[in-house]
C-alpha cells in the first residue's frame, strides 16, 4: 500500500459566536427562505431571514418585557417548528441561556431540569405539553412562566400564549431599535455559555 501521510491543517478555526453567524446570515441572504413549515396540510409557509430576524427581535424584546436579564435561563419543551429556533435565537441574542428539553420527557425529568438549570421561563408548543409543564412547574417548586405556542382558549394562571408573549414584545423592540438590538446581540463572547443540553444519563437527581 502506499505510503499515506496526515497532514494536519493549520488553518486557525475563527471564533465567532451564534449571534455572530446568524446576523452574519441575515446580512447576506436577506431575501432567502430560511424556514419551511405547513400551516395545513396543503400550505407550506416560507420564513426569509429577514423576516425572521424580526420576529427574533420582538422574542428578546418579550424577554425584556418578562425582566430576564443576561445570564437567566429559559427552557424549550417543544415539537419541531419555527417558533423553536425564534425563542432560540431571541435567548442567544440576549445572552438568556437556553435549556431545551426533549418533549417526549416526563413530567418528573423536565421538573429536574427547570430546578436544576434555575429556569425562570418555559417555552411549549402544545395544550399538551403544557399540561406536562404545569405538572413539572408545581414538583420543582420555582416560579416558571410558560409560554405556550399554539395555546387554548383558557390559560391557567402563570401561562401566556404565544401572541400575547410577542406583543408585550413589541414596545421593547422598537424602543431598543434595531442597531441596539445588533449591539446586545453582539455582545456575547465565543467563551460565554449559550445552552445547557441535559444528555441521556444526566436527568438524575
Amino acid at each position: 500500500m502506499p505510503d499515506r501521510k496526515c497532514v494536519a491543517d493549520r488553518t486557525p478555526v475563527p471564533r465567532t459566536t451564534l449571534t455572530e453567524i446568524f446576523l452574519g446570515a441575515v446580512d447576506r441572504f436577506p431575501g432567502v427562505v430560511a424556514f419551511q413549515h405547513f400551516e395545513s396540510e396543503q400550505v407550506l409557509r416560507d420564513t426569509t431571514y429577514a423576516e425572521a430576524l424580526e420576529v427574533v427581535r420582538v422574542v428578546a424584546g418579550a424577554l425584556d418585557a418578562l425582566g430576564l436579564e443576561r445570564g437567566d435561563r429559559a427552557a424549550i419543551l417543544s415539537d419541531n417548528r419555527p417558533e423553536w429556533p425564534f425563542a432560540d435565537y431571541g435567548c442567544l441574542c440576549s445572552g438568556v441561556i437556553d435549556v431545551p428539553i426533549y418533549a417526549t420527557l416526563p413530567a418528573n425529568q423536565v421538573a429536574y431540569m427547570l430546578r436544576d438549570s434555575g429556569a425562570r421561563l418555559l417555552f411549549v408548543s402544545t395544550a399538551e405539553l403544557m399540561a406536562k409543564a404545569l405538572e413539572a412547574r408545581a414538583e420543582c417548586g420555582r416560579e416558571v412562566t410558560v409560554v405556550v405556542f399554539d395555546a387554548p382558549e383558557s390559560l391557567p394562571e402563570g401561562v401566556i400564549s404565544w401572541d400575547a408573549f410577542l406583543k408585550a414584545g413589541e414596545p421593547h423592540a422598537e424602543a431598543l431599535g434595531l442597531a441596539g438590538f445588533r449591539r446586545r446581540a453582539l455582545q456575547v463572547g465565543p467563551d460565554d455559555v449559550a445552552t445547557i443540553l441535559y444528555t441521556s444519563g444526566t436527568t438524575g437527581d
